[in-house]
């Protein structure tokens, strides 16, 4: 039983690793170039003004996440991304290494801004 859960512990410690080394992300602080809804209440893509690095076989987009707005976390990144796009702040961006939201597009999950 102790062995199994050992067993059972690493293969959830890969998986996650493994996940998060197929995450899109922009290496850099790059700037928010566009922001576009859909018919859908919930979904609004990012577009940045660089290729995401590293993007999971999904993503069909090359440079462009998908923000789900119905949760709060997603409410808050697009407050701080509306904020970069208004003020010409930059962003580093980081995706999930998912396309469970929107088909094509991986779903962004971590935002960060600078000044510079």
């Amino acid at each position: 039983m102790k062995r199994s859960n050992v067993f059972l512990a690493t293969c959830l410690l890969v998986s996650a690793i493994s996940s998060q080394a197929l995450a899109g992300d922009t290496t850099s602080y790059v700037r928010v170039v566009q922001i576009d809804t859909t018919d859908s209440e919930s979904a609004v893509f990012v577009s940045l003004a660089q290729a995401i690095n590293s993007r999971p076989a999904c993503a069909t987009a090359t440079s462009t996440f998908v923000v789900d707005t119905s949760t709060a976390r997603g409410k808050q990144m697009m407050t701080l991304l509306h904020s970069a796009l208004l003020s010409g702040m930059r962003v580093r961006a980081r995706g999930t290494g998912n396309c469970n939201f929107w088909t094509g597009f991986e779903t962004l999950r971590t935002v960060y801004m600078s000044a510079n």
